[in-house]
């Protein structure tokens, strides 16, 4: 692959940049530049919003979408080729922690989802509900051998395993499409969310329920499922007075 060169307008450039080289502009599949999309030159960079891999610092990251969907969006495709020869496998490794003996990992079973398992569950003190103020985990009732709860009880579920995140990426926590039929439980919070600072040996996932019935739910139990997804990027917002656009409207304009 030919160097970098510093020109005199001070852009870094390749002599033979894919993106702007005159002999393979069609970018035709019989183009014979040598360079592939790891040698576009600074000045197609910033034009077309590469940015650079985080691990080697020179490449444009990648933009294979199989790799930037299993966590590798920071880095070029060399390094990626790379970290995948040295670990021996093509999935993204993430360290576990199991919170305590009778806990089951999460594990796909169907589709692209992690089922996650009770492996604690507790009920919130009916007397601290009722003095309508803010209720602590002191309040929760735990049981060892699953709960028989009541209509408008609200329910502590421990799904026993603290998780490693890796920077950039996310987890999200979603009801299974049968919970509430099942149970009649309701995730209070819709959805529950982890970060890649939610990272300590104590930071077990749980999930909080409110009963619209009665019912019952044992250890082991499926209720929730996970996905990990990348996170938000940084955004800088930049604040105007008017966009300039037309005005579409909401909440049911647009028609049945």
């Amino acid at each position: 692959m030919s160097k970098f060169i510093k020109r005199s307008d001070g852009i870094w450039d390749a002599p033979e940049c894919c993106e702007c080289c005159s002999d393979c502009s069609s970018c035709e599949e019989d183009c014979t530049c040598p360079l592939d999309i790891e040698g576009v030159c600074d000045n197609c960079i910033f034009k077309n919003g590469y940015k650079r891999c985080k691990e080697c610092c020179t490449k444009p990251r990648t933009t294979n979408e199989h790799y930037r969907q299993i966590g590798y969006w920071h880095m070029c495709n060399d390094c990626i080729s790379k970290y995948f020869n040295e670990k021996g496998s093509n999935n993204m490794k993430m360290r576990i922690k199991r919170m305590r003996e009778n806990a089951k990992l999460p594990k796909i079973h169907n589709g692209n989802w992690a089922d996650c398992y009770v492996s604690q569950i507790g009920c919130v003190d009916i007397n601290a509900l009722e003095t309508g103020k803010e209720f602590t985990f002191d309040d929760i009732i735990w049981y060892p051998d699953g709960l028989t709860y009541a209509k408008e009880d609200v329910i502590v579920v421990k799904l026993g395993f603290a998780l490693e995140l890796p920077k950039g990426k996310e987890l999200h926590l979603l009801p299974r499409s049968g919970t509430f039929r099942k149970t009649g439980l309701l995730l209070t919070n819709s959805m529950g969310i982890g970060d890649d600072t939610f990272i300590g040996d104590n930071d077990e996932y749980l999930a909080m329920f409110y009963a619209t019935r009665e019912g019952h739910v044992d250890i082991g139990d499926r209720l929730i499922q996970m996905k990990i997804e990348d996170s938000m990027p940084e955004i800088e917002f930049e604040e105007v007075t008017s966009f300039g656009n037309q005005n579409r409207g909401g909440y049911g304009t647009t028609g049945k």
